[in-house]
């Protein structure tokens, strides 16, 4: 039904103001006396009205039928597609010699999905069930979550530039699976909240509109985080920087790449405007440190392989900067009022 309806107010008791709902939609939702409807005061300052019984429309079961042609790549992107919309139970059924894709599939989930689990199974199926949700953990907790655990990511990466440990980076990488978990909970929290099967406050939020922002922001702070393994995976290759010169530059890169992140952070969670700003003007001011440390680079006696690692790791502190502006910079226009017609 995608015509408005007006109806007319009218005050009945002698102050209470009451407006009838459009039969067509009673009927369609099956609405009757004594139901529960839920009424959400929206930023424009208009009403979304909401029945009681939506919570329990949610999507239930679907089915993914893998059979041996089916690459194990695109078998694993339909589980986290079916993951990612809503579903609270996944059944997986196989057929022929599908042992890779039963492997890749577990792995999957057991490394990328927060509160699921195999409540089923036989020799030709694997069923896996949703056992978490925004009641256990919000969508705006979970990415406070995804954020402090990228912090210390980035900390403890900067700190190996001078102070190298092969098991603190090997660690990152745990970590990175840690925060990929919370970016799949996250989008689909989000996604329900954009279908309308789950409302914005119940992850956190106070409006739907703020759902595509938190998508932008959650997305750049996981590609942070795959900067920062990036940086790691280098490190681990090449082991430990010995050009004392140009790692001093990179450490004051690493820490003014953390300030810049810290105050993105704070920018997010305090709402605060002025740290917006402020995180895109460092950002923009950084990237002239950066051409001169790669100008420094280039000039110095450095082998081949040690100057393509240097690059690898300037280029990732310049990546993390530059997420930490996109999110600064969705950050107020989340603060921004939008225009209102009331």
């Amino acid at each position: 039904m995608s015509s408005p309806f007006q109806r007319r107010v009218q005050l009945t008791g002698g102050a209470t103001l009451i407006v009838s709902l459009p039969k067509e939609w009673v009927r369609k939702i099956k609405l009757k006396a004594g139901d529960i409807v839920t009424i959400i005061p929206q930023p424009d300052n208009s009403l979304k009205i909401v029945p009681g019984r939506k919570k329990t429309q949610l999507p239930t079961r679907t089915v993914v039928q893998v059979d041996e042609s089916v690459d194990p790549r695109i078998a694993v992107r339909e589980l986290i597609a079916r993951y990612l919309v809503g579903y609270e139970t996944i059944e997986v059924q196989f057929s022929g010699d599908t042992h890779v894709h039963k492997r890749m599939m577990r792995d999957i989930v057991s490394r990328k999905m927060i509160g699921v689990e195999v409540v089923e199974e036989t020799v030709n199926s694997i069923v896996f069930q949703c056992l978490a949700g925004p009641r256990e953990l919000p969508a705006v907790s979970a990415l406070r979550r995804m954020m402090t655990v990228t912090a210390n990511m980035l900390i403890d990466i900067v700190n190996c530039l001078d102070n190298y440990s092969k098991s603190v980076l090997e660690e990152i990488a745990l970590r990175e699976d840690t925060v990929d978990k919370l970016y799949f909970y996250i989008v689909r929290q989000l996604k329900s909240v954009a279908m309308g099967l789950v409302l914005p406050h119940e992850v956190g939020l106070d409006n739907i509109r703020d759902a595509l922002g938190y998508r932008l922001i959650v997305k750049s702070v996981e590609r942070i985080a795959d900067h920062i393994n990036r940086i790691a995976s280098t490190l681990i290759e090449n082991g430990p920087l010995s050009q004392v010169g140009i790692l001093n530059l990179l450490k004051e890169l690493g820490s003014e790449s953390i300030e810049i992140f810290d105050m993105t952070i704070t920018a997010m969670f305090k709402q605060d405007k002025s740290k917006g700003h402020e995180v895109v003007h460092r950002s923009e001011t950084l990237k002239s440190k950066v051409n001169r440390i790669i100008q420094r680079l280039l000039e110095s006696d450095l082998s081949t392989q040690d100057v393509i690692a240097m690059r690898l790791i300037i280029e990732s502190l310049e990546r993390v900067s530059d997420y930490s502006a996109d999110i600064a910079e969705i950050v107020i226009n989340l603060m921004t009022e939008p225009p209102s017609e009331y």
